[in-house]
């Protein structure tokens, strides 16, 4: 699969970070069927987690009133997209991902990574200013 299109690309940030995250879970889930059954309770579940935790944090950070509450929630974002990508890299160097479906994970993430650094930044400079 390619890098998720957008649906809306006239939406705001936030709208739009959010759609490419359910394009990447929907995208994500049925590899992860794939995986050995005996590892399903363990890299299965933390790569599930994490990935779900990044959908939490963005449903959060565009509920948030405060800016510095979004920029905190946002920094979270961020450090999970990490885990999320060190975690698939781990997929990968077990034999559960092939090279393919890893480098279409990571460039996805890294679309990710760099909306969530936009969105950052644009709450940590009304930070500065408030």
């Amino acid at each position: 699969m390619t890098q998720p299109k957008a649906k809306h690309t006239t939406a705001p940030d936030d709208l739009l970070m959010y759609t490419y995250m359910v394009d990447f879970l929907a995208w994500l889930f049925p590899i992860l069927n794939t995986f050995p059954k005996s590892q399903r309770m363990v890299i299965v579940q933390a790569i599930s987690n994490s990935a779900l935790q990044c959908l939490r944090l963005i449903v959060s950070a565009r509920s948030a009133r405060l800016p510095r509450r979004k920029a905190n929630l946002l920094f979270e974002l961020n450090v999970e997209l990490e885990v999320l990508r060190k975690l698939l890299t781990v997929a990968h160097t077990i034999g559960f991902l092939n090279t393919k479906r890893t480098e279409n994970g990571m460039k996805q993430l890294l679309t990710l990574g760099k909306m969530c650094g936009g969105w950052q930044k644009r709450y940590e400079v009304q930070n500065i200013n408030h």
